[in-house]
């Protein structure tokens, strides 16, 4: 875990020498992470057509089978996508060359991948932060359409069986969790009970509510926000809040939208997974953290 826990130090660490970032390396920047997204995807579709035969639920259920190859999660690979995305348009938003019918490409094949992936953080992160977009640019026509689209979401929601994905187990074992994080937080509401033990603790919790996959498959909080207050206490959870409030700070000194989009987009899927106790979230959040927290548009 401590291992796991370093970029928290050595990516601010790295970057005390840098005063800002500028547009030209923020391009830098996005264009790398835009191209590594798009790699990723390339690879997985190959291996997907290589194992077809024997096994074609890669290419055709999508989901953690797609992103199995590449070993990450399909939630955290919608957000990178997602934000991808997001920095590609911010970068080039005074681009005359980067027109609507490609801006229109790109996002046709967002929402494609992003439904393949079957994230629910991924969708529910690409409709707010398309609603919000639309809220500060669109004209009102434009808006009445953007209204659609919580209603699709719902609709799809609704499902059981979303889109071949089954939720409803899925629901109701993070509800579960979450019950039984939130009473570990009860009895330890100052400090939490630390990074060491906080596994053990919630085994203990999910043993006296009767969650027998809890304890088989050891899982945890499945939620940023009840992890860092299991593990920390108010004093965990403050901390990770300073950070947010932080950007969002920046975001609204400096009329930064691109911030306001990496906030919201992290937020959600810290709501449905426990980001900060993998590898894929902890570089995530602590490199594009401090970098837009140096950010400085020109």
């Amino acid at each position: 875990m401590i291992v796991k826990s370093l970029p928290f130090l050595l990516i601010p660490l790295g970057l005390l020498t840098t005063s800002k970032v500028s547009n030209r390396q923020l391009n830098i920047l996005s264009i790398g992470f835009f191209l590594g997204n798009i790699t990723t995807i390339i690879i997985s579709f190959i291996y997907g057509v290589v194992v077809f035969k024997n096994n074609p639920l890669p290419l055709k259920n999508g989901f953690s089978y797609f992103t199995s190859y590449v070993d990450i999660h399909p939630s955290y690979f919608s957000i990178f996508i997602l934000y991808s995305v997001l920095l590609l348009f911010w970068n080039n938003r005074n681009n005359k060359d980067f027109t609507n019918f490609k801006k229109l490409i790109i996002f046709i094949s967002l929402i494609a991948i992003q439904l393949y992936l079957k994230s629910r953080a991924g969708l529910l992160a690409t409709t707010i932060i398309f609603l919000v977009y639309s809220f500060l640019h669109l004209k009102k026509r434009g808006l009445y359409l953007i209204l659609l689209i919580p209603i699709v979401l719902i609709t799809v929601f609704k499902k059981d069986d979303f889109l071949n994905r089954n939720t409803s187990g899925s629901i109701e074992d993070r509800v579960r969790i979450w019950e039984s994080s939130i009473e570990v937080i009860e009895n330890n509401l100052l400090l939490g009970v630390g990074i060491g033990d906080y596994q053990f603790e919630l085994d203990k919790q999910y043993y006296l509510n009767s969650f027998d996959h809890g304890i088989n498959d050891r899982l945890n909080c499945h939620n940023q926000y009840l992890q860092t207050f299991v593990t920390s206490g108010i004093l965990g959870i403050l901390s990770l809040l300073s950070v947010f409030t932080a950007l969002l700070y920046r975001a609204i000194k400096n009329k930064n939208e691109i911030i306001l989009y990496f906030l919201i987009s992290v937020s959600i899927l810290m709501f449905f997974d426990s980001v900060l106790v993998r590898q894929h979230g902890i570089l995530f959040f602590t490199f594009f953290s401090t970098i837009l927290l140096k950010y400085k548009s020109e």
